[in-house]
Formats: structure tokens, C-alpha cells, sequence
């Protein structure tokens, strides 16, 4: 995605007169870029620009910089989590090392999924006016459905990660260990934005935090937090409960929708291990001259999987590496293998983001045990 075509068949530099940032998986192999421009930026262009989506990069599945925070999330508890790039290097040069970055989109279930292995706690530190941005909330609405801990650090007004870590590192750090629970963060944004001793006020305070508390999964949570409000805003605690039941909870449906929707096609036991085994192989090519040894392609479930696994084996013996778009081109004349690589190349960075090379030679021996045992026993 470095370089493209224009209109009149000339080649480019897509990222010309762009920083680059180098967009990396869990385990540090590059795979795609983002630019940001450098000097002044045209009406025409975006200020930043990424790699374009494919199966190697998939925006909505990477976080910036997680392959060299996981170790200081899994140390801190928790991940401070950033918009952008340029918050990242701020945040990095500061000392603060558990951080990662969207660049620039909204949280997705997939990016949840991954910032599970690591930690149980998020700690955002977006730009100023968070309530009011719908993306952020739409992501942290996600990552409550998903049962984490949200907290949110709190900038001074104009302010953004990036300059407030380089300019006050220490006060950085002090509002990262001050970041407050997302309920008692929008409780104190209600409460400077509305006069809460007039009638309208108190009824349009009371409405936002009820409309956050129905979003909160745990009853103990929202139990807390209703006895809260009820307490500031003077309103009795029944009629709270009441008014509560009112919000709908179509946030927390659609987010269960959706983790069902990407959920795997249903296959039968032999299909997914065979499936496994080779976006296993996908992930760790050099695995591939013990499978050339060790596993015959009847041992797997269908034509098509068989297939790929001959294609893999000879493509790897001859090359030494797998390239995505080059096995695409040599699968040009099979659409239909070239949709079975592509979903398993997703497939092996979600899956094995975090195996270590003990994982996975336990896990091959693990899959090709038991499609021989069940090859075997088919031919019985």
C-alpha cells in the first residue's frame, strides 16, 4: 500500500512529503503504515493517511504500539489508551509504556477482544470534551458491554496526550493515577454543566446519569451509583429506579449482536481443527517443513483445505516465507482458495497474537494428533 496507480497509469508514492509510522502486530512484524503530513496540508488531503485494509492489515483488529506495551499492561494492570500516533511517542518518551492508540477510529469488539489478554482495565485519555464525542462513547460503551473497567483521565481544557505528557510528564502520571471510574466521571460532568437547583437542571442531570447507569452491566454498579445520585441531586432513590427502566438498553443489544455476528461460521470438529492448523501454519511458516514431514493432506476434513496446504508447502519450500499478495497472485485461477487464505491469515493473528514458540509447537502436535486419530478412524 506504499504505492499506487493514478488515472493515467503512473506510479506514485502514496505517503509522498509524510511522516511515517510503521504499523506493527502483536508480535512487531510491520504491516501496514499510517502518514501524517508534513508542513502545511492541502483542502484536498487527509492530515493522516493509512495503509489501505486488507487481510494483512485490518484497522478495526490492531492497536498502535501493543506489541511493545503488552508486557507493561500485563505489569501496571491496566492500559492507558490514546486517539492517535503522535499521543503514543508523547506518552512513550514520558515514561509511561502501557500505552496503545485506535489511531484515530473508534474502539471495536476486536480491539476489546485483544486488550483482554492483557488487562482488565482501560484508562482513556482522549482529547478534551470526551462526553461529547460520539465515537469515544460508542467505544467505551463497547468496553463496558465487555465487562472491563473503564476509568478516564481527565486533560486540561485544549489540551491532547501528546503535548500535555511532553510539556508536564509529572502531572501526566498524577492524572493517569487520578483517572476516575466512568460513572464518577460523568456524574462530575453533569454536575458542572447543569444547574442541578433548578427543576430543568435536575431533571436533565438525573436523565444523562440514567442513561449512563443503564449502560453499566453490573446491578451492583448501578445500585451504587443510583444511591449516588440520589444522594447529590436530592431526587428520591424509588423514583430513580422507576425512571430507569425507561432507557433502553439497544447499546448493550447491538454489541451482542455484533460479537454474534463475528462469531466463526458453524463447522463441524474436523473442519475447525483443520482450519487451525493451518492458519497455525500461516502465523509460524517455518512450521511448515515439520508439517511437509509429519501431516499426509487427507488427514484433513475437505478439498479445499487439502489444497491450500499443498499450495502453502510448495509456495514455503521453494520461498522460505509466505506473502500474502504473491500467494494471491499464484491463486488467481482458485477465487475460492483465495477467500479460505484470506480469512485464515485474519484468523492466525487473532488466534496466535500471544503464543510464545512453546505454544505453538504444542498446539501443532496437539492438532495433528488428533486429525490423524481421526483420519484413522474414518478409514476404520
Amino acid at each position: 500500500g506504499l504505492a499506487a496507480r493514478n488515472a493515467k497509469g503512473t506510479i506514485y508514492d502514496k505517503f509522498h512529503n509524510r511522516l511515517m509510522f510503521p504499523i506493527m502486530d502483536i508480535h512487531g512484524r510491520t504491516i501496514g503504515f499510517g502518514g501524517r503530513v508534513l508542513g502545511q496540508k492541502r483542502d484536498d488531503e487527509p492530515k493522516y493517511m493509512n495503509s489501505p485494509q486488507g487481510p494483512t492489515y485490518n484497522k478495526s483488529y490492531v492497536l498502535y504500539n501493543l506489541h511493545r506495551a503488552a508486557p507493561a499492561i500485563k505489569q501496571a494492570g491496566f492500559t492507558v489508551l490514546v486517539e492517535g500516533y503522535m499521543d503514543v511517542i508523547g506518552c512513550y518518551q514520558a515514561g509511561i509504556t502501557n500505552v496503545v492508540a485506535t489511531s484515530g477510529t473508534a474502539l471495536t469488539v476486536e480491539q476489546l477482544k485483544l486488550l483482554k489478554r492483557y488487562t482488565k482495565e482501560l484508562r482513556l485519555a482522549f482529547d478534551a470534551d470526551l462526553a461529547g464525542q460520539s465515537a469515544a462513547e460508542r467505544g467505551i460503551d463497547l468496553a463496558l458491554a465487555a465487562e472491563l473497567e473503564v476509568k478516564i483521565i481527565s486533560l486540561p481544557t485544549g489540551e491532547d496526550p501528546d503535548t500535555w505528557a511532553r510539556k508536564q510528564p509529572n502531572e501526566f502520571k498524577q492524572l493517569i493515577d487520578a483517572a476516575q471510574p466512568i460513572g464518577d466521571y460523568t456524574l462530575a460532568e453533569v454536575l458542572k454543566s447543569h444547574d442541578v437547583k433548578t427543576r430543568e437542571g435536575k431533571k436533565a442531570a438525573a436523565d444523562i446519569m440514567l442513561k449512563a447507569i443503564s449502560k453499566l452491566p453490573n446491578p451492583i454498579e448501578k445500585d451504587f451509583y443510583l444511591k449516588q445520585v440520589s444522594r447529590v441531586l436530592g431526587v428520591d432513590e424509588t423514583n430513580l429506579r422507576e425512571r430507569l427502566v425507561t432507557f433502553p438498553h439497544a447499546k448493550l443489544e447491538a454489541v451482542k449482536a455484533n460479537i454474534i455476528e463475528l462469531a466463526p461460521i458453524p463447522m463441524s470438529r474436523q473442519q475447525l481443527m483443520t482450519e487451525r492448523l493451518l492458519a497455525l501454519a500461516i502465523h509460524s511458516p517455518q512450521m511448515l517443513d515439520r508439517l511437509g514431514a509429519e501431516l499426509s493432506p487427507n488427514w484433513l476434513v475437505d478439498s479445499s483445505g487439502q489444497e491450500l496446504y499443498r499450495r502453502l508447502l510448495v509456495y514455503y519450500t521453494e520461498r522460505k516465507q509466505l506473502i500474502l499478495e504473491e500467494l494471491k497472485s499464484e491463486l488467481a485461477s482458485a477465487p475460492k482458495l483465495i477467500g479460505l487464505l484470506e480469512r485464515l491469515w485474519i484468523q492466525a493473528t487473532n488466534d496466535f497474537a500471544d503464543f510464545m514458540e512453546a505454544d505453538e509447537q504444542k498446539e501443532m502436535a496437539t492438532l495433528l494428533q488428533a486429525l490423524r486419530k481421526n483420519y484413522l478412524r474414518a478409514e476404520l
